[in-house]
């Protein structure tokens, strides 16, 4: 019995691990028609030409919620350097890259915590 490996599912089809395992857990449920295999005790998707088929529809699926507004690149201001040590703008450029996000803590730098102070 030949499966997928998660991580390779969710390279090939630009998904992230949460959806491999969503549709995992979505084919478990009968949700989707997806055939599961268990190898060392782990539910896993296998390889057959109608996984592969499945697969790809549902990646496509999932593309129609990304939106098209997201940039795919971006300019740092000048300011970004000036305010952040160089330590937090690698953990903020790190973050970005794999998490797509800004860790909550640095939006208290620089006049945010009492903007947030304002708000309350």
């Amino acid at each position: 019995m030949e499966v997928f490996n998660n991580s390779e599912i969710a390279k090939e089809y630009n998904v992230s691990l949460t959806s491999v395992r969503r549709w995992i857990n979505s084919a478990l449920e009968g949700k989707n028609n997806l055939k599961i295999g268990v190898v060392n005790e782990k539910h896993k998707i296998l390889k057959t030409s109608q996984n592969k088929e499945i697969l790809a529809n549902l990646s496509e699926y999932g593309r129609i919620y990304i939106p098209d507004s997201v940039p795919s690149r971006v300019q740092v201001n000048d300011e970004f350097y000036k305010i952040f040590s160089e330590s937090q703008q690698r953990e903020i450029l790190s973050n970005l890259s794999e998490r797509k996000q800004i860790p909550l803590k640095f939006t208290y730098i620089n006049g945010g915590a009492k903007i947030w102070s304002e708000i309350n």
